[in-house]
């Protein structure tokens, strides 16, 4: 690996990690709030708290170590979904599926096709789920058929509108690497 792949992936994974504190911080914001106004326990928000905090904190000292670590590209991923699935489950509100967004688009800068369909197959199965399961309980925040399907649907376009110019773009880097 030359110096110019060392250094990309350095600013790859502080973009990521700045990114994943600046969501969870957001998040947690508005957990904040809704425990000062008594719609949430702070039991609960501690909980998320932890839930949410400790992927950046590994992700921090893994970077302080070493800055080209790929550790934080699964750590920013993986702590960001764990946590994501968390809100999203005991959520009492049905747009917290948006705040996976700017996660997949920070992702997406490790340029890794494979990874993406992973991620974004997950947050489509995630809202098939919920979907699903709050057309049958009347839980989950559901706020009927038409809005489940809209967020399926977005999130399907979100995942193949990303995932496509990563696949173009590495047929055309490795097209100029033989040429």
């Amino acid at each position: 690996m030359n110096k110019k792949e060392l250094s990309d992936l350095m600013r790859n994974n502080r973009i990521a990690m700045i990114t994943h504190l600046i969501n969870v911080a957001v998040i947690l914001l508005f957990c904040l709030l809704q425990a000062q106004e008594g719609t949430l326990s702070w039991g609960y928000v501690a909980l998320v708290s932890a839930v949410g905090l400790a992927p950046v904190i590994a992700e921090y000292c893994f970077f302080r170590i070493n800055q080209e670590t790929p550790a934080i590209k699964h750590l920013v991923a993986i702590g960001f979904a764990v946590f994501y699935t968390l809100i999203l489950f005991t959520s009492h509100h049905s747009l917290m599926f948006i705040f996976v967004i700017p996660m997949i688009l920070i992702v997406s800068i490790y340029n890794d096709p494979r990874y993406m369909i992973m991620i974004n197959t997950g947050t489509v199965f995630e809202s098939i789920l919920i979907s699903i399961l709050g057309a049958t309980t009347g839980k989950f925040a559901y706020s009927g058929r038409d809005f489940a399907v809209i967020q399926v649907v977005a999130m399907i376009l979100i995942g193949i509108i990303l995932i496509s110019p990563q696949k173009h773009s590495i047929k055309i880097r490795h097209r100029s690497l033989h040429m």
